[in-house]
């Protein structure tokens, strides 16, 4: 091989590159072993592609009941700081319980929907993205008919795991094991009594769903928590938009219909689980409200007792509500007289305040709170002649003098009754005094 040293020069001087003549001339020298190389590859793309299994894809759909109540623009930026509204939902579909109770096996008719037996996988060569394509007379669009199927092992660990299962026959099948130890463990049968047969220490079920002669399918036994980690791989589940309540639920599987068995399955076990435990709060809530109930009615049935001893104690006290308007009206009645009661003592002590500093007006003010007829009269002739004596100390003159001195004479008697009379009304006084204090207590 030349060498060539780059050591100063022009670029026109470094080697030349590959051009199309020459990639031309190369392929026009070695045309035969390109093509052989090209129709390798080709075959062993077909081989590889037709040999993976197929897989597709089934969607559900939920959507969260939406408990919580609108609370405005700090509500919703409160809900920022939160997990997302779905989050206990989806944990809840991603429990491992809940793909136990769809890879078990049913035992009631209602529960095979829920219930799959998921721990026996059925491959149809039909659905194969290759195979399917040339092998399958089904209209575009309508899916082979398929068979079900339920290995049962005497021992888990030493059975086989797979089998394929050829119908000769609508009722009759060749069962072998696959691999180079499979001649051992083959054989054929009738599909009689059940569709049940014996094989290499399992006891294998078959379901044709349709005419299946000349098909071949492939069965694959999985351990209980081998199938459940299946159905746990293969599922994803999201909340479409944060807080939106709808999650969605995606199954990758070999068979369509098995993939859309499962997330119908698990949606349905979801939906069970949120029903049985919302039957358990509404239980402890109700026996709760029972609980009290029964309290309440244990305390208003001794509250009763104690009101009948009351009664019979107190007879007089039997219509409470009728002796309750009687005590409401008596005090009224007292509150009244003793309103009335502090009145008369302070327009008493007004009056005679008047009466002490030589103002006669106080007495138009007691003449009114006295009770006693000859006190008022004596009252208002004093009055009277004090009203007289104020007019005459205007008119009178030396030939009146006389007169008024006998007038002077006469209101001193009446002062004189007048005090007399004071006392008395002292006392009536006092006794007001006392009564008002007997109405306070």
């Amino acid at each position: 091989m030349a060498r060539q040293d780059f050591k100063g020069g022009d670029a026109g001087e470094s080697t030349q590159g590959l051009s199309i003549e020459g990639l031309w001339g190369l392929f026009g020298r070695n045309t035969r072993l390109f093509v052989v190389c090209g129709s390798l590859a080709i075959v062993a793309s077909l081989v590889v592609a037709s040999q993976r299994e197929p897989s597709y894809r089934a969607r559900a759909t939920l959507i969260l009941e939406d408990a919580s109540s609108s609370q405005g623009l700090l509500g919703e930026l409160a809900l920022l700081g939160r997990a997302p509204q779905a989050s206990s939902q989806i944990e809840l579909l991603r429990a491992r319980s809940t793909a136990e109770d769809v890879v078990s096996r049913a035992r009631e008719p209602e529960d095979v929907t829920r219930r799959l037996g998921l721990t026996t996988i059925v491959q149809d060569p039909l659905l194969a993205p290759i195979t399917g394509d040339v092998a399958n007379d089904e209209p575009d669009g309508k899916l082979p008919p398929r068979l079900r199927a339920d290995i049962s092992p005497e021992n888990e660990f030493d059975a086989p795991e797979k089998f394929e299962v050829e119908f000769l026959e609508a009722t009759r099948v060749r069962v072998r094991v696959p691999g180079l130890l499979g001649a051992k463990h083959e054989g054929e049968f009738e599909l009689a009594g059940g569709g049940e047969l014996e094989l290499a220490g399992c006891r294998i079920r078959l379901e044709p769903e349709g005419d299946l002669t000349g098909r071949t399918f492939r069965l694959r036994r999985f351990t209980r928590d081998e199938a459940i980690e299946r159905v746990m791989g293969r599922t994803r589940i999201r909340e479409t938009e944060r807080n939106s309540g709808v999650i969605e639920l995606t199954v990758d599987d070999s068979d369509p219909r098995r993939a859309a068995e499962i997330a119908n399955a698990l949606c349905l076990t979801y939906l069970e689980r949120s029903e049985s435990r919302g039957a358990r709060k509404a239980t402890s809530t109700l026996g709760f409200i029972r609980s009290s109930l029964k309290n309440q009615s244990e305390l208003l049935r001794e509250a009763e007792g104690e009101v009948v001893d009351v009664q019979r104690d107190n007879p007089r006290a039997i219509n409470v509500t009728k002796s309750g308007e009687i005590l409401i009206e008596q005090l009224s009645g007292l509150e009244v007289q003793r309103m009335q009661a502090q009145l008369a003592r302070e327009a008493t002590r007004g009056a005679l305040a008047l009466l002490s500093s030589g103002d006669l007006a106080g007495i138009s003010r007691m003449s009114g709170e006295l009770n006693d007829p000859v006190t008022v009269a004596y009252l208002e002739s004093v009055a009277k002649l004090d009203a007289e004596d104020a007019l005459q100390d205007r008119s009178d003159s030396g030939q009146y003098k006389l007169l008024l001195q006998q007038h002077e004479l006469d209101a001193q008697a009446s002062l004189e009754l007048i005090e007399r009379e004071l006392g008395k009304l002292r006392e009536s006084l006092t006794a007001v005094a006392a009564r008002d204090v007997a109405a306070k207590l």
